[in-house]
């Protein structure tokens, strides 16, 4: 979505850092002393920080239930973030079932992911969970059909990958969070994550996983059952926290999920996480060092005992901070980085694996996206050495800004 002039006041890092250690823990029902020590710069970072990651209105709820008095100026813009985020939620999942209900009606099988499911099913008020767009799971065969229903419904195309394509329907506004700002709808075809070119692929565990329930105004489609849906979205947060791109509102999906499971929900995730427990543990051993007491203590230990070691040190050290740092020019960039293959590479086949990847993505792969006429031409292949000499050229320059003496 188009960015409105919003940024987030100058503090120093370690400053930076210390206030969103302390958000995060708040957010999860943590301590709410260390907030009560902030002064206004503080306050006003925080409140930028939960509008970009669509959490202003957890974080007015969590305020509402304690003592804590925000500045003025800075708790009357959470409010309107709030209120915004309410409203547009209210309209995406309308659309969300439009959508659904159109696709159902001619036969084609559409599941809603992430926040599109959340809302409606976890969230005690589905207002609560911001929607910034629309995740919908498609059969590929089914994507001539799908386009054809979404051009019916006034959306237009905007991009693809090599997992998903992108349609959008009215006009950007500069408020991110404006409910009439433009709804983004992802169309998937394959529920992939990536670390480093190490694939995590749960395309068909999420169908396997997905009866037909009632999902909103009369519709039905098939839906997530709980163990495939936390594993699904503990894979997704994990690829972006390990990128410093986490977004708080994941840590909340998660909590809620993760605090509705049965224990025998607990023994089918294990199950189903065998082969991928590098992929599907660390968000939710992430999720214990922020909100202790989030996972039972038995499945808790078997994933730490599952992980590789220097993964699960990982998991025990890395700042809370650091997951969710979007001002930090220091965050794991999306092209090869060592720290990614050092902690998911398990042997020599992972790590061909990873550079053959990274070094040749598929032709609509999000990393392509940067030379859109050159990967749409016959010669696409091309695209490869403008990605790979630029992908080389940052990595010379962090070596050597790491190299210089402070």
């Amino acid at each position: 979505m188009m960015a409105d002039t919003r940024s987030a006041p100058p503090l120093p890092p370690q400053e930076r850092h210390a206030v969103i250690d302390d958000l995060a823990r708040f957010l999860a029902g943590g301590p709410a002393q260390p907030l009560a020590a902030w002064e206004t710069a503080e306050w006003d970072f925080a409140e930028t920080v939960v509008y970009w990651q669509g959490a202003s209105t957890w974080l007015a709820q969590r305020l509402d239930n304690s003592a804590l008095q925000p500045p003025p100026e800075a708790l009357a813009s959470l409010e309107s973030a709030a209120g915004d985020i309410r409203q547009r939620t209210r309209v995406m999942l309308a659309g969300a079932a439009e959508l659904l209900g159109a696709l159902g009606a001619q036969g084609i099988s559409a599941m809603p992911l992430k926040g599109a499911l959340l809302a409606r099913q976890y969230y005690p008020d589905p207002e609560l969970r911001a929607l910034g767009d629309l995740d919908i799971l498609v059969r590929r065969s089914d994507l001539p059909a799908v386009r054809r229903n979404l051009a019916a419904l006034g959306y237009r195309f905007l991009k693809r990958s090599e997992k998903d394509e992108t349609y959008l329907r009215g006009e950007y506004k500069p408020n991110v969070w404006a409910p009439d700002n433009v709804h983004p709808v992802e169309i998937h075809h394959r529920a992939l994550c990536e670390y480093a070119g190490m694939l995590c692929d749960l395309t068909e565990t999420l169908w396997r996983n997905s009866p037909v329930q009632p999902y909103n105004a009369g519709v039905e489609c098939p839906q997530t059952d709980p163990p495939a849906l936390l594993a699904h979205l503990s894979a997704h947060a994990l690829a972006d926290w390990v990128l410093g791109q986490g977004k708080l509102s994941q840590v909340n999906d998660l909590l809620l999920l993760a605090g509705s499971l049965p224990d025998e929900s607990w023994v089918d995730f294990i199950e189903l996480a065998a082969g991928r427990e590098r992929f599907l543990y660390p968000a939710l051993l992430l999720l214990e060092r922020l909100a202790p007491g989030s996972l039972p203590q038995e499945p808790a230990a078997r994933m730490a005992a599952a992980l590789p070691p220097r993964l699960l040190a990982w998991c025990q050290q890395v700042r809370i901070a650091l997951l969710f740092e979007l001002y930090s020019d220091a965050a794991i960039r999306r092209d090869f980085d060592r720290q990614v293959y050092d902690l998911f590479a398990r042997n020599r086949r992972d790590a061909w694996g990873a550079a053959v990847g990274l070094i040749f993505p598929p032709r609509w792969h999000a990393r392509l996206e940067a030379y859109p006429r050159l990967v749409g031409s016959p010669f696409w292949q091309l695209a490869y050495i403008p990605l790979n000499t630029s992908r080389l050229l940052r990595q010379g320059k962090h070596r050597l800004s790491r190299r210089s003496p402070h």
